[in-house]
């Protein structure tokens, strides 16, 4: 007797959120009418961002993340795996990093939120060829999974770093981001990490941090011109 065939598995990646809201969790109705937006004015312009503070997407096609899709012989398509994040805006829901980060080494619930200070200059990525598990690199970041080699620190008063690594969550109408990893490393452990780079000196560090803080909380003793 002929061995029974294997059913065939196709996967590939599509759109994991579209606009804030979980692609499995539209309706086709509701993925038409977008997709005949998107046709027909090329964006969903004026569309609110629901990890955004009264702003709308900027995203040309309003994707926030991907997910893996698989399909088992004739059966239905289905998600598996987590999300991996597409847009850097969609770190921003409810804050939840930024007060993560904040109890975890403020021990305060209400920070002074910055934008990005960079402290690499010249950053030199190596190729790499490594294969690894989708879904393990997803759940632990598909950056932060690069950082093959990474000596953490046992306790934060000897780090200079905190990685701060997030998921997500399934929810009944999509998904939540989540904490997922706190490493706490040395800079040059950091730097070795991600093949290649020159850090900043902390002089070149702390002034960018005082102009930051001093344009958007001008009284702040920290900031730009204080003693």
């Amino acid at each position: 007797m002929a061995k029974p065939k294997k059913p065939r598995i196709p996967a590939r990646y599509s759109i994991g959120e579209w606009y804030g809201a979980g692609f499995e969790t539209l309706s086709p109705r509701e993925r038409f009418s977008r997709a005949d937006a998107e046709y027909e004015l090329d964006a969903l312009t004026g569309t609110p961002c629901p990890f955004q503070v009264d702003a709308e997407c900027s995203k040309k096609g309003g994707v926030c993340s991907l997910r893996l899709y698989q399909q088992i012989g004739d059966g239905p398509v289905t998600g598996v795996g987590p999300v991996i994040t597409t847009c850097p805006l969609r770190f921003l829901e409810s804050e939840t990093i930024f007060r993560w980060v904040a109890e975890k080494l403020l021990q305060t619930t209400e920070p002074v939120v910055l934008s990005q200070i960079g402290f690499l200059d010249r950053l030199r990525p190596e190729q790499r060829q490594e294969e690894d598990d989708p879904e393990t690199r997803d759940f632990i970041g598909t950056f932060f999974s690069s950082l093959v080699g990474l000596e953490r620190e046992k306790h934060l008063s000897n780090a200079e770093i905190a990685w701060f690594v997030v998921g997500y969550e399934s929810t009944l109408t999509g998904w939540k981001l989540a904490p997922r990893d706190l490493a706490f490393t040395r800079l040059d452990a950091s730097v070795k990490s991600l093949t290649g780079g020159v850090p900043l000196s902390k002089e070149e560090f702390e002034e960018q941090l005082r102009f930051k803080l001093g344009s958007l909380a001008p009284g702040h003793p920290l900031g730009s011109g204080s003693d």
